[in-house]
């Protein structure tokens, strides 16, 4: 249709200076209803829609664009299209007729191009409002799958009353922290295959404790830690300096869950994950006192 538009002004334009040239009697009005033609159907070819998902709105924003520049540049045609009826048209009247006309459409053009600068800002509002809303979703998604970090995440936003998500963020927390307690979920933590590994848990020293909860799965961290608890070998101030590092950093929940019930055995604090801060400030307080005891 935007060659169309331009093949019916360019017909329009030879017309014109065809008559001129050969003085012949052409109705003007004609002429001009071509070119506008034309104009128009460049101008309505273009038109943005903008789409509430994420990619149609990227490419409208990119037509938008598109149809900025073009615009302009039928601004710009317009000028020289005025310039040339103007001299080639010796009729005054006539002349003055065409480039009212003309600018009648140059005022359209310019509208639409105001028009479509503002969809514009409202689609790259929109798209802050769906990246803002994706991100939201995907650590909501990881918090809920047994990712830690993704946790401490919706906590910040828990903690944020002005957030849109304040809300859902609380309910959410409620419902994982019972989910990664496994007395309030109907949960099972696979079993070690302690025989497979030839490692017997009760007397495995420390450094091969630690090589085994390195290297395997997150869904056995849980009962590793449990393991940890009861070994004999293992003193006291590494089970609990092993637990609080679990605590500090650890990118499993449910380990971190673990580490703090097994915690609270010496500390007494009673809490539930959302007290983990509690439990690593306790150990800093009393392992000076733990570490003494292995003296």
């Amino acid at each position: 249709m935007t060659y169309l538009g331009y093949g019916f002004i360019f017909i329009a334009g030879i017309l014109c200076i065809y008559g001129v040239l050969k003085k012949i009697e052409f109705n003007w009005k004609l002429l001009v209803v071509l070119a506008l033609i034309g104009i128009i159907l460049i101008i309505g070819n273009r038109i943005t829609e903008i789409d509430l998902l994420r990619g149609k709105i990227k490419a409208s924003l990119e037509e938008a664009a598109s149809d900025m520049q073009e615009i302009k540049n039928i601004k710009e045609e317009i000028s020289i299209t005025k310039d040339s009826i103007f001299y080639l048209i010796k009729d005054i009247d006539i002349a003055k007729k065409q480039l009212d006309k003309l600018d009648s459409l140059y005022t359209e053009a310019r509208n639409k191009l105001d028009s479509i600068s503002n969809s514009q800002q409202e689609a790259e509002e929109k798209l802050k409002h769906l990246d803002f809303l994706n991100s939201f979703l995907i650590t909501l998604t990881k918090a809920s799958n047994d990712d830690r970090n993704a946790f401490d995440e919706l906590l910040k936003i828990a903690n944020d009353k002005n957030s849109p998500f304040y809300e859902i963020a609380n309910k959410a927390i409620q419902r994982i922290v019972l989910e990664v307690n496994p007395l309030y979920s109907i949960r099972v933590d696979p079993d070690i295959p302690w025989e497979k590994i030839k490692v017997d848990p009760k007397n495995m020293n420390f450094e091969t404790f630690i090589s085994i909860y390195q290297s395997a799965h997150p869904a056995y961290r849980p009962n590793l830690l449990s393991a940890l608890w009861t070994n004999e070998k293992i003193t006291k101030y590494q089970k609990l300096q092993f637990l609080a590092e679990v605590i500090q950093s650890d990118f499993s929940l449910k380990a971190v869950e673990r580490a703090c019930r097994l915690m609270n055995k010496e500390a007494g604090l009673n809490k539930n994950i959302l007290g983990k801060e509690l439990y690593l400030e306790w150990w800093n307080k009393n392992k000076y006192n733990f570490k003494l005891q292995e003296k």
